[in-house]
């Protein structure tokens, strides 16, 4: 994305780079008649530079792109790999996704990175935290269960997060909005080597007031340490395309959607 096409499209900007000041906007969202006046939202915007969050989540950003061959979302239009660990919904059943099997040594390296992923969220967005968590427990889906990504962690505030995590490294990918999340999603990105070219996380369908001036989009700059949330059940966004110079580790995660119940496939 470049400086003209932002000014074109009348997109407002958020670089914590620039302005390391958190950023919390109230948008109105598109509705399907073209309005903004009936659906509205709300945005978080901040960086966690906690040194054992970014080194776990850098430590774990290696090993992403070596862990397993199986991807998704590998279809036209999206760049990069990603890579989901926990659990999902397979033929009625709770299954673990490939990649939670094949961890083997490697499970340190991941306990240590959800672990700190979950007490950045706690510090951050404990209120978004407590409704992933709500969510899937009123379903009877909890952090006992093998193969959760929180089941070896203590039971603390800091141990309980979402049945499944997805990962990526330099992905990008194109507007779309996420119908099967049972929450507010959160996401995260951290420099495993610093990019050149200046990478955005794009929401499109929106409205936002900044000062008395309208502006028809958002486009988050991708700096070392930024953690959002927002609605990806209703917000359209995506990673924009670039030539990625660096490297970029990125996670999100939301409670999974309300048709996923407890039963596990024994």
């Amino acid at each position: 994305m470049t400086a003209d096409q932002i000014i074109n499209n009348n997109i407002y900007v958020v670089n914590l780079d620039l302005e390391n000041i958190p950023k919390l906007l109230f948008v109105d969202v598109m509705q399907s008649n073209g309005t903004f006046n009936n659906l509205h939202s709300t945005i978080k915007i901040n960086k966690y530079t906690n040194n054992e969050y970014l080194s776990n989540a850098k430590k774990f950003g290696v090993y992403v792109p070596l862990s397993t061959s199986t991807e998704i979302r590998k279809l036209d239009g999206n760049h990069g790999n990603l890579h989901t660990y926990g659990l999902h919904k397979y033929n009625g059943n709770l299954e673990p996704f490939s990649g939670t099997r094949l961890m083997n040594k490697n499970q340190s390296v991941f306990d240590n990175f959800i672990h700190s992923t979950m007490k950045m969220t706690n510090k951050m967005f404990p209120l978004e935290l407590s409704v992933v968590v709500q969510s899937e427990y009123s379903r009877g889906i909890t952090k006992y269960m093998n193969y959760h990504p929180c089941h070896n962690l203590e039971s603390t505030h800091d141990g309980d997060g979402p049945c499944s995590i997805s990962t990526s490294i330099n992905f990008a990918t194109p507007q779309h909005v996420d119908i099967q999340d049972g929450s507010i999603s959160i996401f995260g990105w951290v420099h495993l080597t610093p990019p050149q070219s200046n990478v955005y996380f794009l929401m499109s369908n929106l409205q936002i007031d900044v000062d008395g001036k309208d502006f028809t989009g958002l486009a988050v700059k991708i700096v070392d340490d930024l953690v959002i949330t927002g609605d990806g059940r209703m917000i359209c966004h995506g990673m924009t395309a670039s030539n990625y110079d660096g490297s970029i580790f990125g996670m999100q995660f939301a409670a999974n959607g309300i048709s996923m119940v407890s039963k596990l496939n024994e």
